[in-house]
């Protein structure tokens, strides 16, 4: 069960020990976690966006106050579809990300903010652009001081860490808390809200942002402010998805390197069938041991 209270927070490595990295803790009740009353700004969802909303407007530009912004997150970890998942056996210090995993140069707020901003280290994810390493189409994945994976999450840890380090005691993303509905709240301000959460606790806000994808849009009361006959439908068609399982197989020898001498590869099979397949050999972290073989 995940600690309810935190002293401020490390802006980067020590905001993942309030969660754990290989799965969703569940929170087993509301009394569990003491939520705040009020909020400046509440950002529901804790992935990408709702990271950067939230520290763009609390750390980097002091538009509000740290310790008034509040994240809420309905699972026992951060990213949403950013999934990294540390302390795998064998892995010792690699991540692996099981969503997603890369951004390109082209893809301005990602970059931006990996190089600009967070100052992480990242390498080309794809081995043929190694060499130049340069380009906006080419691919990138954040690794850490010692060339290993970190993990796409890193950004998104670092973000809600210097959150809660900038507003101090107090301050911090609330995990395992599900919003259920939102409601009008007149009596705190003509355009606050109260978000309701499982298990009967709320919280009122001034601003509100809901990082949310569209299943948990659709599963909110119908009777939340968000709804009414014209908004509906186009809040929930504003989330495009599509079905896809990712797939790790884990080996003790990277035999593409050492059998047959790539640095990368592709396999293709039954791409025009119902449940197409496609892999590459180097979509996850590797490790080279030395002194583990004469190679």
């Amino acid at each position: 069960m995940l600690a309810t209270a935190t002293a401020a927070a490390a802006p980067d490595g020590a905001f993942r020990t309030r969660w754990d990295g290989r799965r969703a803790v569940a929170v087993e009740s509301k009394a569990d976690i003491a939520l705040p009353t009020h909020c400046d700004l509440a950002v529901v969802g804790a992935g990408w966006g709702g990271a950067y909303l939230a520290w763009r407007l609390a750390v980097d530009t002091d538009y509000v106050a740290a310790n008034r912004t509040c994240v809420f997150e309905a699972n026992g970890r951060v990213g949403g579809r950013v999934y990294s998942v540390h302390d795998l056996p064998h892995f010792g210090d690699l991540a692996v990300d099981v969503g997603g995993y890369r951004f390109q140069e082209s893809q301005l707020l990602p970059a931006q903010l990996v190089w600009k901003a967070l100052e992480l280290p990242t390498t080309c994810y794809d081995y043929g652009c190694q060499a130049e390493c340069e380009g906006p189409q080419n691919c990138y994945v954040v690794k850490d001081a010692y060339g290993n994976n970190a993990g796409y999450a890193t950004p998104i840890e670092r973000m809600l860490g210097e959150l809660e380090a900038k507003g101090g005691p107090g301050t911090q993303t609330y995990f395992g808390v599900r919003l259920e509905a939102l409601s009008a709240a007149p009596l705190v301000g003509p355009r606050a809200t109260r978000l309701h959460f499982a298990g009967g606790a709320s919280v009122t806000a001034s601003r509100v942002l809901l990082n949310l994808p569209g299943n948990a849009v659709a599963a909110l009361s119908n009777s939340s402010v968000i709804f009414d006959s014209k908004s509906e439908k186009k809040i929930l068609e504003s989330v495009s998805t599509f079905s896809m399982n990712k797939v790790y197989a884990w080996y003790d020898d990277a035999w593409w390197n050492t059998k047959i001498g790539m640095m990368e590869g592709y396999f293709h099979g039954g791409m025009d069938r119902a449940a197409p397949l496609y892999g590459r050999y180097h979509d996850g972290p590797q490790r080279c041991l030395i002194g583990h073989d004469t190679a």
